[in-house]
């Protein structure tokens, strides 16, 4: 996360010498200026967007696991359903914690991601 943060802190640059080389130059600094700010603005949306939406998937999965751990199935089709959701939810978190190693700190995952437990 901290990577993106670095990323944050360029584009809001980017964007700011962006509309600077709109407002005080003229063709081509214009058109730099105005890709400049199109893009700094896209990956500021990506970058602030993107990891509310792993906070949330985290939850998520944390919530899930609770309720499959407590739960005790009450027939054979429950125990069934109980299990596809433990293999699709140990999926995601292994995919996330490959996002995490693979990527360091420019993974949209927080370090918190290390230290959740699969379900058994």
């Amino acid at each position: 996360m901290l990577g993106w943060l670095i990323v944050l802190g360029v584009c809001v640059v980017l964007v700011i010498v962006g509309i600077i080389m709109c407002r005080y130059y003229y063709y081509p600094g214009e058109f730099v200026g105005i890709v400049g700010a199109v893009v700094g603005i896209f990956i500021l949306i990506i970058v602030i967007c993107v990891p509310i939406q792993q906070c949330k998937e985290i939850r998520a999965y944390e919530y899930q696991k609770q309720y499959i751990e407590t739960h005790v199935p009450k027939n054979e089709l429950e125990d069934v359903a109980i299990t596809q959701s433990k293999i699709k939810l140990n999926q995601w978190l292994f995919e996330a914690k490959s996002s995490k190693l693979a990527f360091g700190i420019f993974s949209f995952y927080t370090d918190e991601i290390m230290g959740i437990e699969p379900i058994e």
